[in-house]
């Protein structure tokens, strides 16, 4: 089980999976990530965004590649494209950039909230922790 005790924690396992998308040999395998990543990468997203600093909305358009003036309804309609089995690895990858981003905007999560990012990042983990 994923514990996370500080937001530096939410950070650097959110960090160290955005690395692991970007470069491991996931790439090659790409359809075998499962679809649903890609959303609860996302839905972790929307859940962050309330901590987002006004720097970061450039950031965060540029990853999701989105002209929508509201950040939120561009992460939801991200969530309802579906992303072509080759394209998986560099979607999580950039969804998980904007993780990182928006867990660094936040500083501090009480327990609730930390607990909330591990049940999204836990799946991401175990798989990554399986592939080693």
């Amino acid at each position: 089980m994923l514990q996370l005790s500080t937001c530096k924690d939410a950070e650097t396992v959110a960090r160290t999976l955005q690395t692991y998308f970007f470069e491991s040999p996931v790439r090659e395998l790409s359809d075998r990530i499962p679809p649903h990543f890609v959303t609860r990468a996302l839905e972790l997203v929307l859940c962050l965004l309330p901590h987002m600093r006004p720097a970061s909305e450039h950031y965060i358009r540029e990853k999701l590649n989105t002209r929508n003036p509201c950040v939120n309804e561009a992460v939801r309609e991200a969530m309802t494209e579906e992303v072509p089995a080759e394209a998986r690895y560099a979607v999580l990858e950039h969804d998980l950039r904007i993780v990182v981003a928006l867990l660094r905007d936040a500083q501090t999560l009480n327990p609730t909230q930390l607990q909330q990012v591990s049940a999204f990042l836990e799946p991401l983990w175990d798989y990554q922790s399986a592939k080693h």
